[in-house]
C-alpha cells in the first residue's frame, strides 16, 4: 500500500458515509499511480488495506475495489486482507474483548491486527514464517505474501523477457 492509498482509504470513508459507496476518484488516482508504474517499465504489486475494526465492510469494500483495478489492469494482487479473514475469521481483530491484556503493547497481541484495529500486529512471540507466525503476526503474513508475489512477478514477468 502507498501513502497515497492510505489517504485515499480515508477519503473513501468519506464518500462511503455520504454515498454508501467507494466513490471512484479514490480508485482513479490509485489508476493514475499503477498506469504511471507500468508506463515506466515497472511492474506494480497492488495489495489489499487489512479489515479495519469497526469498519469490515466498508474496507471489504475498499479491498473489492482494488481488487477489480488490478484485475483490469492485469497486475500483481496481493490480498492481504483475504488473507487475515481466511487465517482468523473471528478473532482477525485485536480491539477484541480476548485480547484485553495486550493493551499496554498494542502490537503485541497475538492475532493478525494490532490493538489499534488498523495496523498489522507483531507479537514477539511469532516472529518465524510456520504456520504459526503466519496466523498470529500481521507483519510476518505481509511479508511473506509480498515475497510470494515479488518472486511471482520474477518468475513469470522478468524471467520471459531475459529468454
Amino acid at each position: 500500500m502507498t501513502f497515497q492509498q492510505a489517504l485515499d482509504y480515508l477519503d473513501a470513508h468519506a464518500s462511503y458515509e455520504k454515498t454508501g459507496r467507494i466513490e471512484s476518484p479514490t480508485i482513479d488516482r490509485m489508476r493514475t499511480l499503477v498506469d504511471a508504474c507500468l508506463k515506466h517499465g515497472t511492474v506494480p504489486i497492488v495489495t489489499t488495506i487489512p479489515p479495519k475494526s469497526g469498519s469490515l465492510e466498508k474496507s471489504k469494500q475498499f479491498a473489492d475495489s482494488v481488487r477489480k483495478l488490478a484485475r483490469e489492469l492485469k497486475v500483481p494482487l496481493i490480498d492481504y486482507q483475504a488473507e487475515i479473514l481466511k487465517r482468523r475469521p473471528e478473532d482477525w481483530d485485536g480491539r477484541l474483548a480476548n485480547f484485553k491484556e495486550f493493551e499496554k503493547n498494542v502490537y503485541d497481541v497475538p492475532t493478525l491486527i494490532a490493538g489499534d484495529g488498523v495496523h498489522p500486529s507483531n507479537p514477539g512471540k511469532f516472529k518465524d514464517y510456520g504456520e504459526d507466525g503466519l496466523k498470529t503476526n500481521g507483519y510476518v503474513l505481509r511479508n511473506y505474501l509480498t515475497l510470494n508475489a515479488y518472486a511471482d512477478v520474477i518468475r513469470h514477468v522478468l524471467a520471459s523477457t531475459n529468454r
